[in-house]
């Protein structure tokens, strides 16, 4: 055996030896700004590579179908913005089930893992209503463990988004910070007057309606297909078309998900009070749904909902937070409120179970049905990651000094001050790097060198490493200006005494206590009442004096003792 060449990307064996690189490099010009092995194709590349391979694709359009069936990553150096996969429909004989297929039996198969180098994925059609197709399609019977999709564009063209067959199965499933986009039909909205899956079937039209995200249930609806799923941080903003068997933006049926940190903003219409469509449709169990953001602007018609539990299938679905319907309606958002949700007994519509409604009128259109119809305010209160002890405000001449303490703290990249004359635009005033995970305490502070005169509000933005955004509570901090609090004489001898300087919105503050500081930040002395702080035994030196006001302001001034 004799070696060629080496690569910093692996090895090249002559005497018939199989190539090993550690990566594959596709670019549709052949250049790949010098790597080596260069392919034109995405499906070359996955061909020529051994399993546990990256293939790393450059900028460009890459019009194919790529189909996966061994342990790979495949990632883009332009991101999903630069780099197309768009998928190509056979004719007059179709025969691509997706622009993406996943099939066999995998681990660890990732397709983008942030947005920097993600895809965008345009998916294909088929020109009948027999056959599910999408941008990515997951192919059984076979096993996808730990399979990851991060940070990419998953475009509907006519069908779905993402779909997998009733036949696959996933042990470790990851969906997150995608966008879900597309439309999952041709030409005009499918709208049908049937809720029925006859009517599904007996269109002849290609023009049927689809989901932009499918994850199936075993053929036999049962049990779940998929375990410990992650659906997380994705927008999802396409249009689902109304048919009996579409017009569900998403479909999760999942044991041990957790759904969260998502913002539905797509577009379809519920046809009758019987033939209720939405948003999420979930089926499986130990089913987490939280903070995630609903909007009510593209559901349209009589039954639109945000979420359905559909427990039709004979397995039950076990909620969380707090295991109760109503704990998952007020835990996320809405952008409009209140929702409705409606716990349907049996009666006339068997297969309707605990959907959130986007109010109550539509909820009311199920009271044949029997159950309770309730209303509730939507507000999302997950904790923030770090545990914040404190945050406070202290004026020091001409600026706003916020502090606050962490005990604890986990992936925390950088907290962002931001600020806000009413209370409800803020705008960013600067960063400061958090410790990333820690349990110790830890100090911040921020000093806001040009705070407006009158309130000014204030709040922290806490980030991920991931790019997860949290919010703090917000601060009120009333600034009259540098000279609203003055102290005399300066420098002192025996006693300080501290004097407001009267405005039309607080002619009178009165003083709550007031403490003196040394340099150190030791605090030497207190007192709880009045506008005087006597100096026996202080010695000669500089000191900080810290004025707590009846209104809940702390002014610091320094002071001179002679």
């Amino acid at each position: 055996m004799k070696v060629v060449s080496t690569f910093l990307s692996g090895i090249v064996l002559l005497s018939g030896v199989t190539k090993v690189f550690s990566q594959q490099y596709v670019d549709g010009s052949g250049s790949c700004a010098g790597n080596t092995p260069c392919h034109i194709t995405i499906q070359s590349a996955i061909t020529s590579a051994a399993a546990g391979e990256t293939i790393t694709v450059y900028p460009g359009t890459y019009a194919e179908n790529v189909i996966i069936n061994k342990d790979i990553s495949l990632i883009s150096t332009g991101g999903r913005a630069a780099t197309t996969i768009s998928g190509v429909q056979t004719s007059p004989a179709p025969s691509i089930a997706g622009t993406i297929l996943l099939t066999g039996n995998t681990t660890g198969v990732s397709i983008g893992t942030n947005t920097a180098n993600g895809f965008t994925i345009i998916g294909v059609d088929w020109p009948t209503n027999v056959t599910d197709v999408g941008a990515i399609y997951v192919q059984g019977p076979g096993t996808q463990t730990n399979l990851s999709i991060i940070g990419n564009d998953v475009q509907a063209k006519g069908d779905n988004g993402f779909i997998s067959e009733p036949g696959a199965t996933f042990t470790g499933f990851t969906f997150d910070n995608n966008i879900l986009s597309g439309q999952t039909f041709l030409g005009t909205q499918p709208n049908q007057s049937c809720c029925s899956s006859a009517c599904y079937f007996d269109n002849t039209s290609s023009n049927v309606a689809r989901s932009l995200f499918v994850l199936n249930p075993r053929a036999d609806g049962s049990t779940p297909a998929a375990t410990n799923v992650r659906f997380t941080n994705n927008s999802i903003t396409g249009i689902a078309g109304a048919n009996a068997n579409g017009n569900i933006l998403v479909q999760i049926a999942a044991a041990d998900a957790i759904i969260e940190k998502n913002v539905f903003a797509g577009t379809t219409v519920s046809m009758s009070a019987f033939c209720n469509r939405g948003t999420l449709r979930v089926r499986g169990t130990n089913v987490t749904i939280d903070c995630n953001q609903f909007n009510s602007a593209g559901l349209t018609g009589t039954g639109a909902y945000h979420i359905l539990f559909d427990k039709q299938n004979s397995y039950a679905t076990a909620l969380s937070p707090a295991n109760t319907l109503a704990g998952v309606a007020q835990y996320n958002n809405y952008d409009a409120n209140p929702v409705a949700f409606y716990n349907p007994i049996g009666g006339l519509c068997p297969a309707i179970q605990n959907a959130v409604f986007v109010n109550a009128t539509t909820a009311g259109s199920y009271a044949a049905c029997g159950g309770t119809l309730q209303t509730v305010t939507g507000s999302c209160v997950k904790p923030l990651p770090v545990t914040i002890v404190s945050f406070s405000s202290t004026v020091i001449n001409n600026a706003v000094e916020l502090s606050w303490k962490t005990s604890s703290e986990v992936n925390n990249k950088y907290f962002e001050v931001e600020r806000s004359e009413e209370g409800k635009i803020f705008k960013s005033l600067g960063q400061l790097e958090g410790k990333g995970t820690t349990n110790g305490i830890n100090s911040y502070t921020f000093t806001d060198e040009q705070p407006n005169v009158g309130v000014n509000y204030y709040r922290l933005k806490q980030v991920d490493f991931d790019g997860t955004k949290t919010y703090s509570r917000m601060l009120a901090v009333n600034f009259y200006g540098s000279d609203f609090v003055s102290v005399y004489p300066n420098p002192v001898t025996n006693q300080v005494s501290v004097q407001f300087r009267k405005t039309g919105t607080n002619a009178s503050v009165g003083v709550s206590n007031m403490r003196l500081y040394n340099q150190n930040g030791q605090m030497l002395k207190e007192v709880n009442s009045g506008k005087m702080m006597a100096l026996p035994g202080i010695t000669p030196g500089v000191y900080f004096l810290e004025i707590l006001t009846q209104d809940g302001q702390a002014y610091r001034k320094i002071i001179t003792k002679q």
